[in-house]
């Protein structure tokens, strides 16, 4: 500006005094025509300044008029006035365009980026490693793990702040804290308000993230544990974070308490460690710096043995020794220990040593936390600070001291007993082999009858077989799951196999491990996301060129989208099938043409042609009674059941409730020798047409397992056949509140008729009550 003013002087010096000051004051016009903000008050500026140019003007074209010295001094002047005038009339104008700039942009909690951390040491081959995989043109997933303290959010904010990052992403780097998720704050609603975005609807608002987050953009969710570590939201965090990695040119970075990595994403590789402690030169240095005490402080080691070379309590030690003395610091540990480790008003986790130790849920599982660590001598181990915490919280009885010293006395005496040549395997396991120790926990668990227990560790100790081994025990642990009522359990530990199926290019059993997600998926009544896994299992089974389970794929694909009403692509699954079917001639098995029957009925059942359905069911009932060697006979018998189920609907819809209650006991009579979900499935479907008194009871026995199940859809559709009951018993409160109920249970199924049948039977209570 300052430049343009005296290019503009520049242009008019050396003439007289009128061109010069109408020169200015025309330079002053132009100014004051540009401003937006006060207009008149500039305006009318310019004109006083005009007028008083024009006076002079006329006084120094009088004839004869001889300009004195004082008149020319006085002149020039006015003139440098009128000039500074110009200039603040630019300033300010050019400031007040920047402003309403930064006003009007767009602006949302997730743009505004916390600052790069004031004092950073140590982890410069992190914060290398992640900008590296970052600074991409493909998305990357970056988890930073580590204990509390450890300056992950740090090494997060230094990360989003790095120049290559600034260049590639630009505006389009976001950070969001994690904090607030609890059961009412899912991640998903956390993320809507971080992003302004104001709807209830999940669809709505990932329509609306994607939107926002699509080209190249980064994402960062701080203290990710919060939304993820409780396990009655974890698959649903882990459905996020999955939405999120599929929106394209997203990158995303979470920072984890602990050292486990959340399903659902494909983590970048290769991954960042667990955050160790920092060396002792760069804990110096962060002390030294905060502190600004003298390296040769005599006491300075000390201080640093209370933090362990932890960031945080690093930083907070470090805050206190600014205005307290050495001595007295190392005399305030001794007595107060972690809860003196606080600035501010230490409530936040990031401000008080105690309270980020409090937020870690999971402290009995000290190493998935990574409150504890394994030593370089193989020795559990846990840092000073925690240690001190879990004392002063949670000190030891003299009763749990006795039982724990008498544990260790026992375990002293399996070290070469008298006699012996060598120990026994218990004493073998303290050597800290994890195969062993794997094993002597899955012996425990066996003993006790901990299915969930039996089942991690068997999980465990597949990382020690073979990658088809250790498929084959992911599948039956999916099976025991399944069969114990923990479905979605199984449906989490099958997923974990996955990776191995891919790594070794078994695409069979990659699509038998998809399908079985995918039926999992539709047992629940959450046909969308079942159609997903029904896609990768069908690219599985081309690729392994298994016709049989492209047809099992595009039955499954024909009854999620028939739930959703989705008749259209159902149709298209079906002309897919049948050119498969033709293709496949002779050397398809009956089970195939009798699963390609039941799926022909579904159709027919959906488009309003009982008759036809009606064929095609006992059809798909008659061939599946076959013997087949080359199919399992349990899936002969899953889907006869599953095809008595289509009919017995079928006789419902027509009327004839005797003739559907017998495809029900039936369905139930088979479904006892396959797994505990199709059990509860065909009672369910029985309790629909018993009387009341028998439906009432049946209903009080499925119930409890059913709420511990995870099926949502058919736990619903127990609740509306229990709401019928008491509609028909005239006590209509009751029957509200069982819809309702019900209602809570749909949020996650997305089959139609589900929801129709709980609006429909809401509106007949609510009409009954209004009577």
């Amino acid at each position: 500006m300052s430049l343009t003013l005296a290019a503009n002087v520049a242009d008019i010096a050396g003439q007289g005094p009128a061109s010069v000051l109408f020169g200015v004051c025309d330079i002053i016009s132009n100014s004051a025509n540009a401003v937006r903000f006060n207009k008149e008050a500039a305006t009318a500026l310019a004109t006083r300044i005009h007028d008083i140019v024009s006076a002079l003007t006329e006084e120094h074209a009088v004839g004869g008029f001889e300009p004195s010295p004082e008149w020319t001094a006085g002149i020039n002047n006015f003139k440098w006035s009128c000039i500074e005038i110009l200039d603040h009339v630019q300033v300010l104008n050019t400031a007040l365009e920047s402003v309403t700039k930064a006003v009007t942009a767009p602006s949302f909690p997730a743009q505004r980026l916390e600052p790069p951390p004031a004092y950073y040491f140590g982890r410069t081959a992190e914060t290398e490693s992640a900008v590296t995989m970052l600074d991409s043109d493909l998305s990357a997933y970056v988890a930073i793990l580590g204990g509390p303290g450890m300056g992950k959010t740090s090494l997060a904010r230094a990360i989003l702040h790095h120049p290559a990052l600034t260049t590639r992403f630009g505006p389009k780097r976001y950070f969001v804290a994690c904090d607030a998720a609890d059961s009412r704050m899912t991640l998903l609603s956390l993320l809507s308000s971080a992003f302004g975005i104001a709807t209830s609807s999940g669809s709505a608002a990932k329509r609306a993230l994607e939107s926002v987050l699509h080209g190249p953009s980064l994402l960062v969710l701080d203290n990710f544990e919060s939304a993820w570590e409780s396990q009655e939201q974890r698959q649903e965090t882990e459905d996020v974070l999955e939405f999120l990695a599929g929106i394209n040119g997203l990158s995303v970075m979470i920072t984890l308490r602990g050292s486990e990595r959340p399903h659902g994403v494909a983590w970048t590789i290769p991954h960042l460690p667990p955050l160790a402690t920092l060396g002792s030169s760069f804990a110096t240095q962060l002390f030294v710096t905060i502190s600004d005490i003298d390296k040769a402080n005599p006491d300075l080691l000390k201080l640093l043995a209370c933090t362990d070379n932890i960031p945080l309590a690093i930083v907070l030690l470090a805050n206190l020794a600014q205005y307290e003395s050495s001595h007295t610091l190392l005399a305030r540990w001794e007595e107060q220990k972690t809860a003196m480790l606080h600035c501010s008003d230490g409530s936040h986790r990031l401000t008080s040593m105690d309270v980020s130790l409090n937020v870690s849920r999971s402290i009995s599982v000290l190493l998935q936390t990574a409150l504890a660590v394994w030593n370089n001598r193989d020795q559990l181990y846990v840092l000073a600070p925690i240690r001190e915490f879990m004392l002063s919280k949670h000190y030891p009885q003299p009763t749990g001291l006795a039982a724990l010293f008498g544990h260790y006395w026992a375990l002293a005496h399996l070290i070469n007993p008298e006699g012996q040549e060598s120990s026994g395997p218990a004493a073998v396991a303290l050597q800290g082999d994890r195969q062993i120790l794997w094993t002597e926990a899955q012996s425990l668990y066996k003993e006790t009858g901990n299915i969930v227990g039996i089942i991690d560790t068997t999980l465990r100790l597949s990382d020690f077989e073979p990658p088809e081994q250790a498929i084959k025990v992911s599948e039956a642990m999916y099976t025991i799951a399944k069969d114990a009522r923990h479905l979605k359990l199984g449906m989490t530990k099958l997923k974990e196999a996955i990776p191995f199926l891919l790594d070794a290019q078994c695409y069979g059993r990659l699509g038998q491990a998809e399908f079985q997600i995918a039926e999992s998926c539709i047992v629940m009544q959450m046909n969308m996301k079942a159609l997903v896994h029904i896609r990768q299992a069908l690219y599985a089974f081309r690729n392994a060129h298994n016709v049989r389970g492209q047809i099992s794929c595009f039955h499954s694909s024909v009854m999620a989208n028939l739930a959703v009403r989705d008749t259209h692509t159902a149709l298209g699954a079906i002309e897919s099938g049948e050119t498969l079917l033709a293709d496949g001639g002779g050397d398809l098995s009956t089970f195939s043409r009798a699963l390609w029957l039941h799926v022909k009925g579904a159709f027919a059942a959906a488009s309003g042609d009982l008759e036809a359905a009606n064929s095609f069911f006992k059809g798909a009932i008659m061939f599946s009674r076959f013997e087949d060697s080359n199919e399992a006979q349990e899936n002969y018998l899953q889907l006869e059941g599953m095809s008595l189920h289509s009919l017995g609907k079928l006789e419902q819809a027509k009327g004839n409730q005797s003739e559907a209650e017998n495809c029900f006991i039936v369905s139930v009579t088979i479904s006892r020798r396959l797994f505990q979900p199709d059990l509860l499935q065909s009672l369910t479907y029985l309790a629909q047409v018993l009387e009341n008194e028998a439906a009432t009871d049946l209903l009080a026995a499925i119930m409890p397992p059913l709420l511990h199940s995870g099926l949502d859809g058919p736990l619903a559709d127990a609740f509306l056949t229990s709401a019928g009951i008491a509609l028909r018993q005239s006590n209509t409160r009751l029957a509200q509140h069982r819809v309702q109920s019900a209602m809570r249970y749909l949020e996650e199924v997305d089959t139609v008729k589900l929801h129709e049948r709980a609006a429909t039977m809401l509106e007949k209570c609510t009409a009954a009550l209004t009577v």
